[in-house]
């Protein structure tokens, strides 16, 4: 679902290791191991000695899953279209009679794994992890867990069999589980469905980021996440998201709702928030998007640039998202589209569109595109201290003034893509814009105020919606000359009546205080700021929660 959620909570430590077992099918693999708490028993296990010693011996293998493409037309999953795909880049590990683990191993690029000097004739089993794992020169961990069941760690887990005399091979399979009409079976291969989209993103980032270190973190997936918004260990997650306080990603998985393992687009953009979360910067608030909204300019770039990526690490610009009964509905776009409904800097079509052309081959007929192949230029902006530390707030104009300014070289066809969607990149600020999508009120997009100086008026409206779209928040530019207490004052002039203002201070993309209490009509503090550049965020807020919207404006100043 095109949903971000950016949720706060605390998380608890789990102290114990949880793994959840998955059926393994095919080769010489049998039933998988099956822990039944009723009928456990604490005992002390015993590792047999070998019963015929000789060689060592090596035992080798295929790790695969099923994939389920969607149709051709349309966004419906394709269950008779189903193929085998290798599981790249996961952690295999044998284990002893009593499940130690004696060897690991990963996967390659075709699904093999190896574990050489295994000891002959001994009982041993062949455990997948839900985990790509990688300590080299590029280093990552990535896993897919439950949030359903204790965090617990998806595996795929081959039955004890003994080593024999002489080199093995043990292939494991994880099965979609689909009997047909439905589900009716274990649904082992999700896990490495979204392992393969993942292992997919970080190839393209390492491709132009040989030493990419990346933030060990969890894919949190389970047949009972649906989209109702509740309690995230029942499932209750409302849309697959990236909760940038854990640093999880959530993905749906209840069928008949919103499944997503298959649905590589969106992972991949999901992966995007991970992404700009922890290797380069977002200022986004996040909450409900779609490609016609009128969007917080913060949210339309975060969210365009997520659909783009997807399109980049995929290859492929068609957008696709299934959901419903049997997983036959869901909606479809074309990243490649450049004729978009709401063209503009609020636009994340506009966005995608842009972002996606950098990356495109120019030999697509495509309008004013004749940028080839840039997704190192891309990650270059979006990785850069210049970017990372802006005064100015993440959107379109920074990056896309960012990538002429390390790029020179390519501003005239930057231009070119901007001004087809209706944009004016002269630097960060916006300056010059003249899009203001038929509400003047929301240029310039930063006004300026200084200590002691006359007013400002913002307004805060709610033509667009409410929380996240355009016009809901103003920004205002301050410059402090030397670093004293200050105070911020907000009051209303005009509009709805009573209001609410509140705001919040800004330094190069991180909160220096917020001002919020519930006086009508005005707020006031005293802050104490730093020499430099801040940003004020100021809004209603009202047109933030919808508990009682409109337009209002105000005046601001700072003594």
């Amino acid at each position: 679902m095109l949903l971000t959620i950016f949720r706060f909570m605390p998380r608890l430590f789990i102290v114990f290791i949880s793994i959840l077992y998955l059926a393994a099918c095919g080769g010489s693999s049998s039933p998988p191991l099956n822990l039944n708490s009723s009928e456990f028993v604490v005992e002390e296990c015993v590792v047999e000695e070998s019963s015929a010693p000789g060689d060592a011996v090596a035992i080798s293998g295929v790790v695969s899953f099923d994939f389920v493409p969607h149709r051709t037309r349309g966004s419906a999953l394709d269950y008779d279209a189903m193929i085998a795909k290798p599981a790249r880049g996961v952690e295999v590990v044998l284990l002893d009679q009593c499940s130690e683990e004696l060897k690991s191993s990963i996967t390659n690029s075709v699904g093999e794994y190896r574990f050489d000097d295994v000891e002959a004739n001994v009982e041993v089993s062949v455990r997948v992890k839900a985990r790509l794992l990688s300590t080299g020169n590029a280093s990552w961990d990535f896993s897919v867990t439950d949030n359903t069941n204790d965090d617990a760690l998806y595996v795929l887990q081959g039955a004890n069999l003994t080593s024999s005399s002489d080199d093995s091979s043990r292939d494991l399979h994880a099965a979609s589980g689909w009997g047909g009409e439905n589900y009716s079976a274990v649904r082992s291969a999700a896990p490495f469905a979204i392992l393969d989209t993942v292992y997919d993103s970080i190839q393209l980032i390492t491709s132009v980021d040989s030493a990419a270190d990346f933030v060990s973190t969890e894919l949190r997936w389970s047949t009972l996440n649906n989209t109702t918004l509740g309690d995230l260990a029942e499932g209750d997650i409302a849309s697959s998201f990236y909760d940038p306080d854990s640093k999880y990603i959530y993905l749906l998985g209840r069928e008949n709702d919103d499944t997503d393992e298959y649905d590589q687009h969106v992972i991949a953009h999901e992966f995007w928030h991970y992404f700009e979360d922890n290797f380069s910067r977002t200022d986004s608030i996040g909450g409900p998007h779609g490609g016609g909204d009128l969007l917080d300019f913060r949210v339309a770039y975060s969210e365009g640039a997520g659909n783009a990526f997807s399109g980049m690490v995929l290859d492929d610009p068609i957008y696709v998202d299934s959901l419903g009964d049997g997983q036959l509905r869901g909606f479809t776009f074309d990243l490649e589209e450049n004729v978009v409904f709401v063209p503009g800097w609020y636009s994340e079509s506009s966005v995608q569109s842009i972002l996606y052309d950098l990356y495109d081959s120019n030999s697509v007929d495509d309008g004013v595109d004749t940028i080839d192949n840039a997704f190192f230029e891309f990650y270059s902006v979006v990785t850069s201290a210049a970017f990372k530390n802006s005064s100015t707030m993440t959107g379109i104009h920074l990056f896309l003034s960012e990538l002429k300014a390390q790029f020179p070289n390519l501003s005239a066809e930057v231009d070119a893509l901007a001004n087809q969607q209706d944009i004016t990149v002269i630097d960060a600020k916006a300056t010059d814009e003249t899009n203001d999508g038929g509400k003047p009120s929301v240029l310039p997009l930063y006004k300026t105020v200084s200590v002691g100086g006359p007013a400002v008026e913002v307004c805060s409206i709610n033509d667009f919606g409410v929380f996240n779209k355009l016009g809901n928040t103003q920004f205002v530019e301050l410059t402090i000359s030397s670093s004293a207490s200050y105070s911020l004052s907000v009051n209303r002039v005009s509009g709805m009546d009573p209001s609410d203002p509140d705001f919040g201070v800004w330094r190069n993309g991180a909160l220096v205080d917020y001002a919020g209490s519930m006086e009508e009509n005005s707020e006031e503090k005293l802050f104490s700021l730093t020499a430099g550049v801040h940003i004020i965020e100021i809004f209603e807020y009202g047109n933030m929660d919808d508990s009682q919207s409109g337009d209002v404006c105000f005046e601001f100043e700072v003594n």
